[in-house]
């Protein structure tokens, strides 16, 4: 009979080799979960022969986080849960080891968003993520990825501020410390200046909603997002420069100018994103934004918006496809409805706009964006409901 130690190492080992195969089957677009299976077998028979299994229980966990990602949405916050409680035991087998703590705060991060990182939902263990990233930062001041994970999550704090109405920019803040941190220790890492941009964007998009001029914060966001693109060709750095663009439009239409020199640009770069990956659920959601942002503007003009109209909502279809259970696609097509009846009343495309607006508030609860307009789209149809009763 073999010693017990060569049966944890033919199993640690095995363990292995069918995460790195499913790796490689994930990357291809392949079917990977059964590969992390085997391996969570693998890892789990390791754990048991030997007393001290550090390595085995850490790898198990990074199996079960991977395994999440592939989960059907009811299935990814109870692999998820199992992944947490895999790596507080390897925590606790090796309380200085950075990568159960890393790890930790990806599984408790993603759990805070209800297993769906576009959910737009942070809840309370995103505390508990923070915490762990920051203790892995402390014992792994090099490891660069760890100040752009903190800034994600100090974004995501913003966003999530202020849309409960609440300031953002103490987060915001603090986002760009973690991110600019992380360029003067990796100043050639693309991600941390297209995550500079994502949080210039974003403070120009509060600026345009409170009435305000987004220039200098749109600005930014471009030169970062064109100084990622210089490092590395990233999807989301393109999908940046299209959105602030798109954003440049709205601001321009609000203020009563005119919006079409920022078109083109916009579109072009969200084109250019479904070039690469013709299957990115956000540039088709921010095409049919931008879409709808030109049928409003040609609707106040008098002209005909009906093909602007069409190619919205033919890409927020094609969003919504990919990526059903987002509750900002829902919000998105919702306000697409809104924009064409008023152009155009149709009580079929009002019913559209409702059936929307309530899968947004189904997937996110008491979003207040969402029951605003919820409560816009019922008075018109109430009001359609009273005229229609007094022409019978």
């Amino acid at each position: 009979m073999a010693p017990k130690w060569q049966d944890y190492v033919f199993y640690f080992f095995l363990g292995s080799a069918h995460m790195t195969l499913g790796d490689h089957r994930r990357d291809r677009g392949a079917e990977a979960a059964p590969s992390f299976d085997e391996a969570i077998a693998a890892y789990q028979t390791a754990t048991e022969l030997h007393s001290e299994p550090f390595a085995a229980t850490n790898n198990l966990g990074v199996c079960l986080f991977k395994k999440s990602q592939l989960s059907s949405t009811a299935d990814r916050l109870a692999v998820l849960r199992d992944a947490v409680a895999v790596f507080e035991k390897a925590r606790d087998l090796d309380p200085d080891h950075v990568s159960s703590h890393y790890y930790l705060g990806q599984s408790y991060l993603r759990i805070a968003q209800g297993g769906n990182p576009a959910s737009g939902l942070l809840g309370e263990d995103v505390q508990r993520a923070l915490e762990s990233y920051q203790r892995a930062l402390e014992l792994h001041p090099r490891m660069v990825v760890l100040h752009n994970v903190i800034g994600e999550i100090r974004h995501l704090q913003a966003v999530h501020a202020w849309e409960q109405g609440e300031d953002p920019e103490p987060f915001f803040t603090e986002a760009r410390k973690a991110y600019s941190e992380g360029l003067d220790a990796a100043p050639k890492h693309a991600f941390f200046h297209q995550n500079l941009a994502w949080t210039a964007y974003f403070q120009g998009k509060v600026r345009v909603r409170a009435g305000g001029d987004p220039g200098p914060y749109l600005e930014e966001a471009l030169g970062h997002a064109r100084r990622a693109l210089e490092l590395s060709t990233r999807p989301g750095a393109i999908l940046c420069i299209g959105s602030a663009y798109r954003l440049k439009a709205e601001a321009a239409l609000r203020q009563g100018g005119a919006p079409s020199r920022w078109l083109e640009p916009a579109q072009e770069a969200l084109h250019r994103v479904l070039k690469v990956n013709p299957h990115h659920p956000e540039a088709h959601r921010s095409l049919g934004r931008l879409y709808t942002l030109e049928a409003r503007w040609r609707t106040a003009m008098g002209g005909d918006p009906t093909a602007a109209f069409d190619r919205a909502g033919e890409a927020l279809d094609r969003a919504l496809e990919l990526e059903p259970a987002v509750a900002y696609f829902h919000l998105a097509k919702a306000r697409w409805a809104q924009e064409r009846v008023r152009w155009q009343p149709s009580a079929e495309i009002r019913s559209q706009g409702l059936e929307s607006v309530e899968k947004a508030l189904e997937l996110r609860p008491g979003w207040p964006e969402a029951s605003r307009l919820q409560a816009i789209l019922r008075r018109a149809d109430a009001a359609d409901s009273t005229r229609l009763t007094v022409r019978e």
